[in-house]
C-alpha cells in the first residue's frame, strides 16, 4: 500500500494493507482518524476504499486479525478541494 494517497473531495482510491501472508479466516477492519476528511470501508481481505470527504489530512488504519495474530498498517490520506472553474 502506498503510505500516502492524495484525493480530491469526492474522489476515491483503494488502499492495500501490507500484512504478509493473509489467512483465509482473517478479517480486515479499517478506520479513519478524521472522518470529516476521509471515510474508509474495508472492501476485501487486505483492501479498503478511502473517499475524500473534506479538505485536509487523515490517517487511515487497517487492522487484520487471524486467530491470535493481529497486524496493523496505516496510510496518510491528503484531500484537496477541486479548483473552481471561473465563470
Amino acid at each position: 500500500s502506498p503510505r500516502t494517497a492524495s484525493l480530491l473531495v469526492g474522489g476515491a482510491t483503494t488502499l492495500t494493507a501490507t500484512i504478509g501472508n493473509p489467512a483465509a479466516s482473517g478479517t480486515l477492519s479499517s478506520a479513519t482518524r478524521n472522518a470529516a476528511v476521509a471515510t474508509v470501508a474495508s472492501t476485501g481481505p487486505t483492501t479498503a476504499a478511502a473517499t475524500g470527504a473534506g479538505a485536509g489530512s487523515a490517517y487511515v488504519v487497517a487492522t487484520y486479525v487471524a486467530g491470535t495474530t493481529t497486524v496493523r498498517d496505516s496510510a496518510l490520506v491528503s484531500v484537496t478541494a477541486p479548483t473552481p472553474v471561473p465563470a
